[in-house]
């Protein structure tokens, strides 16, 4: 799945940097700025002093909607991509953009419902939020290429997963592990900068650039490889397979 993940963007380096530049790396870059300008990172009283400011709390909520909203327009657009390239099919910067902009607020409601889900697992001894998140992982893939209800995103993700859950959490366990990298990078980039605004910014975006654009790959490769193990691969994917 990783390799297949790595390989599909890969093949679509402009597209899917591109994206991910535009819809997850911009509004990292403000975020990190934002946080710089205001010294966060650098003095513990000036953190604590920000969180008692309304000029702190409505900047970053602006922030975190304008983030919620281009996340879920990215998870649409790379989906459609990566599964396209995966039955092989070219994908087009428009038609993928256009999907992730038609199913944004289904997303926004999707991932919603699952942090909250997963959240309350969380508190209960951590190991049910793990099978929540699990569970639902691919329930955004689901939606986006089916063309069906939330709640049928929702049940068709406990469907495909069932019985594979262990596997795919080793894959994401290994992403983490990877992003985990990609950040320890970016923090060194930020702090050889020594505190310039405009060096974390771009730390900041190049991270959640990269981040953002590796894992919905390999959620969408994941989706595409559940469906295609229990259901058989599409006519297009066997033309691909035997071409």
């Amino acid at each position: 799945m990783l390799s297949r993940s790595f390989d599909t963007i890969g093949k679509n380096p402009g597209l899917f940097f591109g994206l991910s530049l535009v819809l997850a790396g911009a509004p990292s870059f403000l975020m990190s700025w934002w946080s710089a300008q205001l010294g966060v990172g650098r003095d513990p009283n000036a953190i604590f002093a920000m969180f008692q400011s309304s000029e702190f709390w409505l900047p970053m909520v602006g922030i975190w909607f304008v983030y919620v909203l281009t996340d879920a327009v990215l998870q649409g657009a790379l989906t459609r991509a990566t599964v396209q390239s995966l039955t092989g099919e070219t994908p087009g910067f428009a038609e993928c953009l256009e999907i992730g902009l038609i199913r944004l607020l289904p997303i926004v409601v999707i991932d919603l419902l699952v942090t909250i889900g997963t959240s309350l697992g969380m508190m209960l001894l951590i190991v049910p939020g793990v099978i929540l998140a699990l569970c639902w992982a691919v329930a955004v893939p689901a939606y986006v290429e089916e063309r069906i209800g939330i709640a049928e995103s929702f049940n068709r993700s406990l469907e495909l997963t069932r019985g594979e859950r262990g596997n795919i959490f080793l894959v994401m366990l290994v992403v983490v592990v990877i992003l985990w990298i990609i950040g320890m990078i970016t923090s060194a980039i930020n702090m050889a900068g020594g505190g310039n605004p405009l060096v974390a910014a771009v730390a900041g975006g190049l991270d959640g650039t990269i981040s953002r654009m590796v894992w919905v790959a390999v959620i969408a490769v994941i989706y595409v490889d559940l469906r295609a193990a229990k259901e058989g691969p599409r006519t297009n994917e066997l033309e691909t397979v035997f071409s």
